[in-house]
């Protein structure tokens, strides 16, 4: 069974994710791409779908994951995933993308933590 990925999507995924693989010169390309909407829209799975089509693998990680009470942990955690997907890069010669799914959870988890005068490094 195929499932639909919409042409513009891919085509945003594809292009953020060869921009950061390309080495230009004064060229600067934002690491991150966030994916906006609602619960249950397909973000993952269009992410998933995407990935697959293009060979891509993926390090996933859950923002859920990087709540912490000790500041610098979630940082931790993100420098780690990052670097087992360079490794992999690496290792395979394969592009590899860091998907971070509910990212929001750990932005207000975060900021709550920052409130209460906690920071990361």
């Amino acid at each position: 069974m195929s499932y639909y990925i919409s042409p513009r999507f891919l085509d945003k995924l594809a292009v953020h994710l060869v921009k950061n693989f390309m080495r230009l010169p004064n060229v600067s390309v934002p690491l991150l791409l966030g994916i906006h909407g609602g619960k249950g829209e397909g973000k993952s799975f269009q992410c998933e779908l995407a990935f697959k089509k293009l060979g891509i693998d993926p390090i996933r990680m859950s923002g859920g994951e990087m709540a912490s009470p000790d500041a610098g942990d979630p940082a931790r955690l993100l420098r780690m995933r990052y670097r087992e997907a360079a490794a992999l890069v690496k290792v395979r010669g394969k592009m590899c993308a860091l998907l971070i799914n509910m990212m929001n959870r750990f932005a207000s988890l975060s900021m709550r933590l920052v409130l209460r005068g906690c920071h990361y490094d």
